[in-house]
């Protein structure tokens, strides 16, 4: 039998060959990036799976647009004290706008930019399968860490078995935990008002409030309707108990945990609001406010913050885009500030009656724009042409992020607007 020979040159190549891959480097380029698909046979640890894209893509962060007061990484940098900064970038954004919108192209990211158009139908496509994984409670578009569109999937803990991208679009993964819509609960009193305490009438907006069988909320902002009625704006978990309040049960200012009882401290009384369905994400659950209004008069209730708030929202309503810095008034942490971290999210909401699923809510952060108590609170603009617009009405959170709807679907279910300047 004749033995193969191998020349010196032949030897030196085969030794390199053995070298790199000991490295674990790769002598000739993998296979681009391609679609994600479907895991079948019931695999319930990975959903979805997909080529890795260049980037961050599997960059967990606790919260926050790129280069905020937190690290990306797996824990979060301690919180800051509420109101202390807003969530924006360290490194003022080239393509963002004084309101701290961002901008491609000429237009900041609102849901009708043509890159969002295009990232929409992505999520829409891959939503359902990433709800599979057991840590997923849900999706949205924002930027990753270097500046593209992106698909945002909210964990509930840290999960490696992500895709990196589906359909080319970078995937964002956000260790959000569990989200939940909150009531009142104990919390450090912010200073120099006490949002919690009671008002003498006209209360202002921002401050406790709450049906008499929940804990307590927060008074959104006196909103009106032609003719001249005049409505507190909140939250259905707030105003009407998840669905189990009657029209006409009293609101109260403050609300029961805070010390409010009925007749002594009514507001007004429960005029509508919207049912919430209790069905999640992946059985088609598909709520998108969680919002009502109870009567009231203008003696009872103003039409601003207290002092060391943002004043009286304005009339004209903010369309959300990412980046938008924005601040709130609530009855746990007062005045703070944050910015739009994410659109379009479909994301699974836990109440005491069950998980609900949300579709198009907007996404902020950082995590100490909000805490339990903050449901119902009106989310305005902060900073240049947007400053004191309405954008959104704060319904659920967790450590990380805040979550809200649109103040444009909420106006337009009530028949109402901002009593604003």
């Amino acid at each position: 039998m004749q033995r193969a020979t191998t020349t010196p040159r032949k030897a030196r190549a085969a030794g390199l060959v053995l070298l790199l891959a000991a490295l674990g480097l790769a002598l000739l380029p993998g296979p681009g990036p391609g679609p994600a698909t479907p895991v079948s046979g019931g695999d319930a640890a990975q959903a979805v799976r997909s080529e890795p894209v260049p980037g961050p893509g599997l960059a967990q962060h606790p919260g926050g647009l790129p280069g905020d007061a937190r690290t990306p990484g797996l824990a979060p940098v301690p919180a800051p004290a509420a109101g202390a900064h807003d969530g924006a970038p360290a490194a003022a954004d080239p393509g963002a706008r004084p309101d701290g919108a961002i901008v491609r192209g000429g237009s900041p990211l609102t849901l009708d930019h043509p890159l969002m158009v295009e990232a929409r139908g992505v999520q829409a496509r891959h939503t359902r399968d990433l709800l599979r994984h057991p840590l997923v409670v849900g999706t949205g578009l924002g930027v990753d860490s270097l500046g593209r569109v992106a698909l945002i999937v909210f964990v509930r803990r840290p999960a490696a078995d992500l895709p990196r991208q589906v359909e080319g679009l970078p995937v964002e993964v956000h260790v959000s935990g569990e989200l939940l819509a909150s009531k009142g609960k104990p919390g450090p009193k912010p200073a120099p008002v006490d949002p919690t305490a009671r008002f003498a009438r006209p209360t202002p907006i921002g401050v406790s409030t709450g049906h008499p069988s929940i804990t307590a909320g927060t008074i959104g902002c006196r909103v009106l309707r032609v003719g001249g009625d005049l409505f507190a704006l909140s939250n259905n978990h707030v105003y009407a108990n998840e669905n189990s309040a009657v029209l006409g049960d009293a609101v109260l200012q403050p609300g029961p945990y805070d010390g409010g009882t009925s007749p002594d401290d009514d507001l007004g009384e429960l005029d509508d609001f919207e049912p919430i369905v209790f069905t999640p994400l992946i059985d088609g659950g598909a709520n998108e406010i969680d919002a009502a209004i109870a009567r009231t008069t203008a003696l009872d209730l103003g039409h601003s913050t207290p002092s060391d708030g943002y004043g009286r929202p304005r009339s004209t309503v903010e369309t959300a885009a990412i980046g938008l810095r924005v601040s709130k008034y609530g009855r746990t942490t007062g005045l703070t500030h944050g910015r739009v971290y994410a659109l379009n999210a479909s994301v699974n909401i836990g109440y005491e009656g069950g998980t609900a699923g949300f579709v198009g809510q907007i996404v902020i952060t950082p995590g100490s724009f909000s805490a339990g108590g903050d449901s119902g609170a009106l989310v305005v603009g902060r900073a240049g042409s947007a400053a004191r617009r309405p954008v959104g009405l704060l319904f659920a959170g967790s450590p990380s992020v805040t979550i809200a709807n649109p103040i444009g679907l909420v106006l337009e279910r009530f028949d109402v607007t901002v009593d604003g300047d």
